[in-house]
This record gives C-alpha cells, structure tokens and sequence, in this order.
C-alpha cells in the first residue's frame, strides 16, 4: 500500500526503519511481482501530465495543474535579448540536470548572483505526482464506503432487528447490533458492504471485528 499511495524510497526506508538500499529493493521487488501496478503508476502520472487531472473508477476528477509545470521556471532580472535568454536558460538548465540533489540550492543560487532568477518547481510537482498515484485509490475507496453505508442503512433485515450504523472511520463503518443477533447481522452486513464494489473487476474482502465499543476488546463471536 506504501508504493500504491506513491511512497518514494526515502518515505519508505523511514516508514520501514530500514536502509535507502534496502528500500529501494523493496520498492524493485513489490513492482517487479505486480507488473500491472507498476504499469498503473507509470500510466496515471503520464495522463495526469497530459490533462491535468486523475479520474476514479466512477469519473470523478482530482484536478492536478502542478503537474503540468515545468521543473525549472527561469526569470532574467534585467533585460537583454532573447537569444542571451535563450542561452543562458540552456547552460542553467543543463547544469540542473545533471546536478546532484545536493547542488541544486548552489547552482540557483549561483544564477540568481547573475540576475538570474530561477524557482525550483520539483517539490510541488513530487507532491502533485503522489496525488496523481493516491487520488483514484484513496477517492474510490470513499465512494465505495459512502455506497456500502447506503446499502447497509436500507437493509431490511437490519433495520428490523435495531441495528444502527453509528459511525464510518476512513473506509471502515462501526455498527450497533443487539447482541443476540450479532452473528446474522455481521454476515449479511459484509454482503452489504461487499456488494458495493460489485461494478469492480476485483476481488473485495473486509475484516470483521465485534466489541463492547469501538477499539475494545473484541469478543468471541462467530461472525
């Protein structure tokens, strides 16, 4: 899920508490086993770039401009000709290139001693490429759960027996059942729930927990 929501190796060395290497290795070898997924990640960026938006699984757009920008943006303090631009644009943008994490502050800085202005647009466009990777999962995961919250709250077995849907927490919703009927309830919750994702081409499973309250102690019920 790390790689999924676009986690670059640093994030996930961090995460993991493991080397830049060994992360690097996990990232290599999660791409490698699901060659669809790397597929995806390559292709969404690639639109996202052309369009300026993702879209989810039911076509809603996450509009992303910024990545759309290019990586350097480069202004000139005073004016000289166009082919002077022209010129000094290719030696600070060939310097940047081929430049090392490192020295990039150095070189910008460098340019800007020459009245040379020029914005580092890398930070931002990372951070719109992650949302490009995360939007369609994460807002059709949303959608998903909005619709299994409808479904369950309209099932006539569980309204008939009392059981309220109380809360949703991110992509899990939290259920109050009488507890003698928790058993039923659950296994036909889950189809409710379950049957949300019934246009996907995926297998779908949820977790099912049962408990006094919220994050308690769960109890031993067959569900």
């Amino acid at each position: 899920m790390l790689i999924c929501y676009g986690k670059g190796v640093s994030a996930i060395a961090e995460d993991l508490h493991i080397t830049h290497a060994e992360a690097q290795e996990v990232k290599d070898s999660v791409l490698g086993a699901f060659p669809q997924l790397a597929k995806y990640l390559q292709n969404v960026v690639k639109f996202g770039k052309e369009h300026g938006y993702v879209y989810n699984f039911f076509g809603c757009k996450r509009r992303l401009p910024a990545l759309q920008l290019p990586e350097y943006e480069i202004e000139f303090k005073y004016n000289i000709e166009n082919s002077a631009k022209e010129y000094y644009k290719g030696i600070y943008l060939g310097k940047l290139h081929n430049a090392r994490f490192d020295e990039v502050n150095n070189i910008i800085a460098e340019a800007n001693s020459r009245g040379i202005k020029i914005k580092n647009n890398g930070g931002i466009i990372a951070q719109e490429t992650r949302n490009a990777y995360n939007s369609p999962v994460q807002s059709t995961a949303a959608i998903l759960t909005k619709i299994a919250m409808n479904n369950i709250s309209n099932n006539e077995y569980l309204n008939k027996i009392g059981a309220k849907l109380i809360l949703t927490i991110h992509d899990e919703v939290s259920l109050l059942i009488p507890v003698d009927k928790v058993s039923e309830a659950m296994k036909i919750a889950e189809v409710e729930f379950l049957s949300a994702g019934k246009d996907l081409k995926a297998d779908l499973r949820c977790d099912k927990v049962v408990s006094k309250c919220w994050a308690g102690e769960e109890l031993d019920i067959d569900v």
